[in-house]
């Protein structure tokens, strides 16, 4: 598949070519005058099947029901908040439960700050993920613009248990399999991309 351009919110956003075993690259267009700031908004959201767009938001809360499909409107607009609420993590676990949801399931939500804490990424995809850790059910061969070696925390769904790979496509250091971590160790701002098992 070619590469795409999608603008979102006035900010071009490349799409790299999606290469077999859905790897995906992601970069941020240059800003087409000396006036417009790289913005690319504060909580961003990550569509790992069909066409792998992204798009940013001002709020958490706007994002997660743009990662919903709008099933979850009223989420907790502090992150840290949303994550370390019990009803709130049912809830989008939850969403594999429901009809409906393709491509509205939540993989994992990426943090730039310690603590859930901070910008944010949500990464979704329309199935969840296998217990084993013996299998990759998605990867990102590049973190987008503006994510690169930015991540301090994170949080699985779905079933999903993401790696931070230090290097694009999939090299260097990494962190083991987990449903979660409140920081990242070595690892903090390092990961350049993702697998998910």
């Amino acid at each position: 598949m070619a590469g795409v351009i999608i603008v979102n919110r006035g900010i071009p956003v490349v799409l790299g070519s999606v290469a077999a075993a859905s790897t995906l690259s992601l970069t941020a267009a240059a800003p087409t005058s000396a006036t417009t700031a790289p913005n690319i908004g504060r909580h961003c959201v990550i569509d790992l099947t069909g066409h792998r767009s992204m798009t940013c938001h001002a709020s958490f809360q706007e994002a997660i029901a743009v990662a919903s499909a709008g099933h979850i409107a009223d989420a907790p607009d502090d992150p840290a908040t949303a994550v370390r609420s019990r009803a709130f993590n049912a809830r989008v676990n939850g969403l594999a439960q429901r009809s409906g949801t393709a491509s509205a399931l939540v993989t994992s939500i990426e943090y730039d700050g310690t603590q859930y804490s901070g910008p944010s990424i949500v990464f979704t995809h329309d199935k969840v993920c296998t217990a084993s850790n013996l299998d990759i059910d998605d990867n990102l061969s590049a973190l987008p613009a503006g994510w690169d070696n930015r991540i301090s925390s994170f949080h699985g769904y779905s079933g999903c248990r993401p790696r931070h790979w230090e290097e694009k496509l999939f090299g260097g250091a990494f962190t083991e399999y987990q449903d979660a971590r409140e920081t990242m160790g070595i690892m903090d701002n390092q990961a350049s991309s993702l697998s998910w098992t």
